[in-house]
């Protein structure tokens, strides 16, 4: 079975209390557009508040030294992740409760997510870095879990208005996850999609994310 389609199968039937929040990565300025890899460094600077897609910043990786000089990515749109959520996860039949903490790691080039269930020891644990390829134009979401790494998978997606569709490949087939922001509501949601022989694609679960 899919590495993506057990974990939520197996979220769904834990419970327990979510544990406290970590701080957010502080602010930071932007440069250019959004990152992850290797960028052409003469990307001009904007405002911040009229960013819209991804950006990498020439300034902190100079300082860094090593990295290249648009090592970073910073993207406004991945910012609304950012935080402590709740996470209602609604399959066949059943509802459970979970837990998402992101936060910006590897000088801010992947936006890690920490999702586990709320079971006490959890049951099911996964970290998702998601970053950006500037040479694909395309989002890149590396999913590990407490599967292993033999059902560990790498998922890619472009952004279309305010959601991401990342496709993961399996040997039966292709397994989809879209994540889409509703800014009115402030909430994310998190649809699972699995793939029948025919191509045609089955709700699987869809998670929806709220501050606690």
């Amino acid at each position: 079975m899919r590495a993506l389609a057990a974990a939520v199968v197996l979220m769904l039937v834990s419970c327990a209390t979510p544990r406290p929040p970590e701080p957010a990565a502080p602010p930071v300025a932007s440069v250019g557009s959004w990152p992850a890899t290797a960028m052409d460094a003469s990307v001009p600077s904007r405002p911040a508040a009229t960013m819209d897609a991804p950006v990498g910043s020439a300034a902190a990786a100079a300082t860094a030294g090593s990295l290249d000089p648009e090592a970073r990515f910073d993207d406004p749109f991945m910012d609304n992740l950012v935080g402590e959520w709740k996470v209602t996860m609604r399959g066949p039949g059943e509802v459970g409760e979970n837990t998402l903490q992101a936060q910006w790691v590897l000088h801010h080039q992947f936006l890690e997510l920490h999702l586990k269930d709320v079971a006490n020891p959890p049951q099911y644990e996964a970290l998702v870095h998601i970053g950006y390829s500037h040479a694909d134009k395309k989002y890149v979401a590396h999913w590990c879990d407490t599967f292993g790494g033999k059902l560990s998978a790498v998922g890619y997606g472009q952004r279309s208005g305010d959601s991401i569709e990342f496709r993961f490949e399996y040997p039966d087939g292709p397994f989809f996850n879209t994540f889409s922001w509703d800014a009115q509501r402030r909430r994310w949601s998190f649809r699972m999609e699995s793939t029948k022989k025919n191509g045609e694609r089955v709700l699987f679960a869809e998670d929806t994310l709220t501050r606690p």
